[in-house]
């Protein structure tokens, strides 16, 4: 996918690069789910693909995904800011994890899925239905002693993706959410 600017889906294209039939990738619920499905196309044999259905698809997302590499076996996170957030004390027991664990967290400031409905026109759409969060996320995971990378573009996300070992890092992406369900809308009719 050849977009310059910060797009949701693009991160799952260099996932594609990144990830290969050894490892494993964990998808949240929301755009990211729906992104690995549009974007998600590995040239070759891709890794392990796992996914969890909470009662709002969001719960234990991070836990799942902790429990998941505890084999050692790589495991990539990919999940919005919201999904992170919802169960973010999942990072108390990121202390000491002898498994391989990187989460992608796409912060769009909300849960960007509701763009895409027919209430992202209503009048308190960003405050019943976007929920922008202020948290910092670099902030949370320092609280927590776990590894927090911000990638600034393209070719950092890439060579951020390349890092294996045993441990627990953040990456966070920022994008935005209006841009991106405006090129979704667009580009898909």
């Amino acid at each position: 996918m050849n977009v310059d600017w910060p797009f949701e889906g693009r991160v799952v294209s260099l996932l594609d690069e990144a990830l290969g039939p050894d490892d494993r990738l964990f998808v949240g619920s929301s755009m990211p789910i729906r992104d690995v499905e549009w974007f998600y196309h590995p040239p070759g044999p891709g890794p392990q693909v796992l996914t969890n259905r909470g009662a709002n698809g969001i719960d234990g997302t991070v836990s799942t995904a902790l429990g998941a590499s505890l084999d050692g076996k790589r495991t990539v996170l990919l999940c919005g800011d919201l999904t992170f957030l919802h169960d973010s004390n999942a990072l108390l027991s990121a202390y000491g994890h002898r498994g391989d664990l990187t989460v992608v967290v796409i912060n769009n400031q909300g849960g960007g899925i509701f763009n895409h409905l027919a209430v992202a026109k209503s009048a308190h759409f960003e405050q019943l239905w976007g929920t922008p969060q202020a948290a910092d996320l670099g902030k949370l995971c320092d609280a927590h002693k776990v590894r927090h990378d911000l990638a600034e573009g393209w070719s950092d996300l890439r060579r951020l993706l390349e890092i294996r070992g045993k441990g627990v890092r953040v990456i966070e992406f920022r994008t935005d959410r209006e841009a991106d369900a405006a090129w979704r809308q667009k580009s898909f009719r």
